[in-house]
């Protein structure tokens, strides 16, 4: 009777061992979970980048918007240099606000090269102009945090979005008489939040004079 009843008491102390031993293993397990940033590949960024330029190249800008990061926003810079105060930044409800009404709002972007004049267009114009200006979905030239696109201008996307990702699709040119100075790139920064990458800035550049 008395080994009977040491064998049921082992028993049970054993059982709640395991218990506890499990729920421990749980709560650790969740806990570096939550506690580990997101991590995102060379490999990744470069494969999100070529669906976002696809959307570009298609006009689908409301699949464009659904990327814009939803804390974040999204900043354009017809330049290299980008100006943050003064360069157009939208959310995603601003810029959807935007494309429901392409051609009839006119927008300051900052300012022309060279002239300096307040750079005011629709939103069509500017994407025409300083987005999508080439097909950058197969430009010759694709990298990941590099940049061989260089003007004269000062490139200051590394201190602007520091510790971020981003593309670069360059065309070195396209007509063999100006000698290179026709060349031109967009580059796609992004933030990746719960997991998941999003646009925060979408960078055009060519030669300024």
């Amino acid at each position: 009777m008395k080994n009977s009843l040491l064998v049921m008491v082992c028993s049970l102390l054993l059982l709640a061992s395991c218990k506890n031993t499990d729920k421990g293993k749980d709560d650790g397990t969740a806990a570096v979970i939550e506690s580990t940033p997101f991590d995102y590949t060379d490999s990744g960024t470069a494969a999100f980048g070529k669906t976002i330029l696809a959307l570009l190249k298609e006009k689908d800008y409301k699949g464009f918007a659904a990327h814009i990061h939803p804390d974040e926003g999204i900043i354009f810079a017809p330049y290299g240099y980008i100006d943050t105060a003064d360069n157009r930044k939208f959310s995603q409800a601003s810029f959807l606000a935007m494309i429901n009404n392409p051609g009839k709002l006119s927008i300051n972007w900052g300012e022309f090269d060279g002239s300096g004049l307040p750079m005011v267009l629709t939103w069509e114009e500017y994407a025409l102009r300083f987005v999508y200006n080439a097909d950058f979905l197969n430009a010759p030239e694709y990298s990941i945090n590099s940049i061989k696109g260089r003007g004269n201008s000062l490139n200051n996307i590394d201190s602007v979005f520091r510790n971020n990702q981003y593309t670069e699709s360059y065309f070195p040119g396209f007509e063999e008489k100006y000698g290179g100075l026709d060349w031109t790139a967009l580059r796609l920064v992004f933030k990746a939040k719960d997991g998941k990458l999003y646009v925060v800035g979408v960078v055009h550049d060519q030669w300024t004079s």
